[in-house]
Parts: structure tokens; C-alpha cells; sequence
């Protein structure tokens, strides 16, 4: 029998876990500086944010609106530079929360989201997110609001 060889997949799983445990679980923006590429992109983001400080602006705003926000890891799957990742983040609502443009009102809400992300030089270069708005709309507005997916 072989030992089992370390695939650059499984590499890039360690990276994005690490990334995921220090940064958003445990506030360690140190490592963005380490593990962002300098024109890092995120699909998601105003036009012109890029790179470790256009991360550090878009964190900065979330945690703002959700700052004590805990964060659960739910799938991890990797294929040669890409990474998949399954999480939800639950929180509590006290400021105005990006791309959204709900007033807070201290609401308790969840989010769920998968992000693919592209891995290259060891380094974060690049992300695609798709979140549902609908979870966080039917957790935040009264009880009238339906979401279009329930009709």
C-alpha cells in the first residue's frame, strides 16, 4: 500500500479553511495580507474593490452590520484551483448591511451562501458568491412578506 500524496485540491481546502477559521471566525485580519492576492476579485463587490484592502473594506462593512456574527462550515469541496465552500452566517442586525439596504433594527438573521473560489500561488485570487436573499428577507421583515419560492 501507498502512502496517501497530498493533491493540490486538498491543499487549497487547508488554505480556504484556514482562511475561513482566522479571518471571519476568529477576527484575524492579519493573514488577509498573506493569504489575498494583491488583485484578488470578488464577483460580488462594487466595481474597483480588489485586493487585500478592498477585502478589508467589505469585511469591515459586514461586521458593522453584523458584529458579532458566527460563522458554520457546512460542505468543503475542492477540484484543482477551485474551492467550494457551503456556510451560513448568524447574527444579530445592528447596522446597514451591504448590498442589501434592510434598516437594522437588531433582528436576529441567518444567511446562507456557497462561494467558489479560485486558488493560485497559495494565495485567495479570485471569488464567485451566491447567497439567498429570500432566507434573510423572510428573517428580517414581518411575517407578511413571501418569498417568491414559497408560492
Amino acid at each position: 500500500m501507498f502512502p496517501p500524496q497530498v493533491t493540490r485540491a486538498a491543499l487549497h481546502k487547508e488554505l480556504l479553511l484556514l482562511f475561513y477559521k482566522e479571518v471571519y471566525q476568529n477576527g484575524n485580519l492579519e493573514l488577509i495580507d498573506e493569504l489575498i492576492a494583491p488583485d484578488f476579485r470578488s464577483h460580488d463587490w462594487p466595481e474597483g474593490l480588489r485586493g487585500p484592502q478592498g477585502f478589508k473594506s467589505h469585511y469591515a462593512a459586514f461586521k458593522e452590520a453584523l458584529p458579532q456574527a458566527r460563522y458554520h462550515l457546512q460542505d468543503l469541496i475542492a477540484e484543482s484551483d477551485r474551492v467550494v465552500i457551503r456556510w451560513e452566517i448568524r447574527g444579530v442586525y445592528v447596522g446597514l448591511f451591504p448590498g442589501i439596504g434592510l434598516p437594522p433594527k437588531g433582528q436576529k438573521i441567518a444567511i446562507s451562501e456557497i462561494a467558489i473560489y479560485r486558488i493560485e500561488k497559495q494565495m485567495l485570487q479570485e471569488c464567485w458568491r451566491v447567497s439567498n436573499p429570500y432566507k434573510v428577507l423572510s428573517k428580517t421583515t414581518p411575517t407578511c412578506y413571501t418569498s417568491p419560492h414559497n408560492q
